[in-house]
């Protein structure tokens, strides 16, 4: 045998050696349902697994969480098992373990490793995120025993959950629905100090207050909640990272990246992940932003196809119809697009400002009025809807006078004024609101609030 020969074996010997040492240290992962997921985090995911160290928690936690993000929870369950038996004494492997296992359902073994994480989080006293997180562990057990209906253990895990502001509203709901309302509406209270336009909050306390027989400010509450909406956060402390994760993953983040270099005034970067993110997976949001981009570069037809792609697909929306109204406008055809953005607005849209624009180029004066005035209400209205009616006033007076004709834009107008103390203005408002339409349910009981002296 020649050197040259017996160098190649040795080549080859230690290409075996390698070969088997990493076929030791490897662990069979789960399988996943690659099918299933866009082709682009699928690729993601195989190069993160290919670079898993089976010997490491902190690979196993991380595989855990691609996984989670992607709502494949028996897969990430299976790392966070690894993860927390390479790491039994990690307060985080138990957590986010336990956050996976509840969302299969497993609501038992949920409970104890939320416990096990609880009691590691409250000795480690040099860990600045771990009263954070003992405070969660606290209120996902109560939640996981409400699911199990032991209402007595969850209520004190609640109250360990406190300040929380979803604890808050837990802990409402069972005090109220069990006879207390008094201890109710003092936990409530304090979650309304910081959400006081949250919707579920507002109903919780207005429900309390009834049955404590305080009609009126039960009353008050009700319609502060119709003035309101979710903001108290529902979602576990760890779901902001895996949110994020998901948003630069795969073709969202092409899509992420698209809009960001299109505010950059990268156009032409911005095209091209857009492209990316379209030709991998079609989506309606993907084909609207690359064909407004297209507008934006001036290619009229470009954009039109991908409409038409649109309506082809998946029927036609509020947002394909305010593109197509766009890219008609941009050819010359403004009674077409005046066409495509009302259908849009009909559907739920707000193209009320293309639409005075429009108007007001063609010399439609009093129709582009009308649009600007509709306009103004969908900014009042959303001002309202925020609990902000002195804004709402500010739009919604002006709107009523531009477009009359809208029964909608006077109960807004009626609404805006009463809780802001107009009470002749109030009940002007909603009678010409009924003129327009005589059986608008919530103009005749708020015209029936408002004292007849």
């Amino acid at each position: 045998m020649n050197r040259l020969t017996k160098l190649f074996a040795f080549l080859l010997v230690a290409e075996a050696i390698v070969i088997g040492i990493r076929f030791w240290n490897r662990t069979p992962l789960p399988e996943v349902p690659w099918d299933q997921l866009d082709p682009a985090v699928a690729a993601e995911i195989r190069v993160i697994e290919d670079s898993l160290n089976p010997r490491q928690a902190a690979d196993w936690s991380e595989m855990g969480d691609v996984y989670r993000t992607f709502g494949l929870f028996p897969q990430a369950s299976h790392c966070y098992g690894k993860a927390a038996a390479l790491q039994p004494d990690n307060p985080y492997n138990s957590y986010t373990w336990a956050i996976c296992r509840e969302l299969m359902g497993e609501i038992r073994p949920a409970i104890d490793l939320f416990q096990r994480a609880k009691s590691g989080f409250e000795v480690a006293t040099g860990d600045a995120n771990a009263p954070a997180f003992s405070a969660y562990s606290s209120l996902n057990i109560g939640q996981c025993l409400l699911k199990e209906g032991r209402l007595a253990q969850a209520e004190q895990a609640l109250k360990e959950a406190l300040p929380l502001p979803k604890a808050g509203l837990l802990l409402g709901r069972i005090l109220a629905r069990t006879g207390r309302a008094g201890e109710a509406t003092t936990i409530l209270s304090d979650v309304l100090k910081d959400y006081p336009n949250d919707l579920t909050a507002n109903l919780l306390m207005s429900y309390a207050e009834a049955e404590l027989g305080r009609g009126t400010s039960a009353l008050d509450y009700r319609e502060r909640a119709l003035r309101g909406s979710p903001l108290i956060p529902v979602w576990d402390i760890t779901y902001p990272a895996i949110r994020k994760r998901r948003e630069n993953m795969g073709t969202l983040g092409w899509f992420a990246r698209s809009e960001t270099l299109q505010a950059k005034g990268n156009l032409a970067g911005a095209m091209e992940e857009s492209k990316r993110a379209l030709d991998t997976l079609w989506t309606e949001d993907y084909a609207l932003l690359l064909a407004r981009q297209h507008l934006m570069k001036g290619d009229v037809p470009a954009a039109l196809a991908l409409v038409t792609n649109c309506f082809n697909s998946v029927g036609a929306g509020p947002e394909s119809l305010g593109v197509l109204g766009s890219a008609l406008a941009q050819s010359g055809k403004a009674a077409e697009a005046r066409t495509a953005w009302q259908q849009a607005c009909d559907m739920g849209g707000n193209f009320h400002g293309e639409l005075a624009e429009s108007f007001e180029k063609s010399g439609l004066k009093d129709k582009a009025a009308v649009q600007a005035g509709l306009a103004l209400f969908a900014r009042g209205k959303g001002a309202f809807l925020r609990n902000d009616v002195a804004g709402a006033l500010r739009d919604l007076e002006p709107a009523a006078k531009a477009a009359p004709d809208f029964a909608i834009v006077w109960f807004y107008l009626g609404e805006a004024r009463r809780f802001t103390g107009e009470t002749a203005g109030a009940r002007d408002a909603y009678q010409r609101c009924l003129k327009l339409q005589p059986t608008h349910g919530r103009a005749i009981a708020a015209l029936q609030r408002i004292p007849r002296n």
